[in-house]
């Protein structure tokens, strides 16, 4: 009889389920599909390429986008290099928003280009963000003084070294 293995974080069930399932479609998002094995690449891209733009195990990442693949990975691959991420409902706006980034200590922000406006319009720098990642949606160009969310992504796949 084989025993079930037991997870004792996220990260580790991602691990397995690539291990175990590896090419076998795990997201179906409008006309693209990402295997199991890729979707634990994209989180550990998500974590290295965060620490790569300077992030250290504590800070924090909100994340103001619509749903796909890019959303889940960030969310599940944060903690792998010690990050936490704070979700923000894409309908805040306004005071609400300016609250959740500013009481949620967060250092990153990433968000679609599409909700970008409702960050822009809080004008004056929010909280403690230091960084805002756009994920481009349309052709437009990059909002000034942005980074596009694929510096991230073009990281190294390698297992980040924090452990949780």
């Amino acid at each position: 009889m084989t025993e079930e293995p037991t997870f004792t974080y996220w990260p580790d069930l991602i691990e397995y389920q690539a291990k175990t399932l590896g090419d076998k479609p795990y997201i179906l998002y409008e006309d693209r599909e990402v295997s199991f094995a890729e979707f634990e690449r994209m989180t550990c891209r998500m974590a290295n390429g965060l620490a790569a733009q300077g992030a250290e195990p504590g800070d924090g990442m909100a994340i103001l986008m619509g749903n796909c693949p890019e959303y889940l990975a960030m969310f599940h691959g944060m903690p792998r290099g010690g990050f936490y991420t704070v979700p923000v409902n894409v309908s805040l706006k306004g005071e609400g928003l300016r609250h959740v980034l500013s009481n949620s200590d967060v250092k990153y922000l990433v968000v679609d280009d599409v909700l970008y406006p409702q960050v822009a319009e809080l004008g004056r720098a929010v909280g403690s963000i230091e960084r805002v990642f756009v994920r481009r949606t349309t052709e437009a160009a990059l909002p000034q003084g942005t980074h596009d969310v694929a510096v991230l992504l073009d990281a190294g796949w390698d297992r980040p070294d924090y452990e949780i």
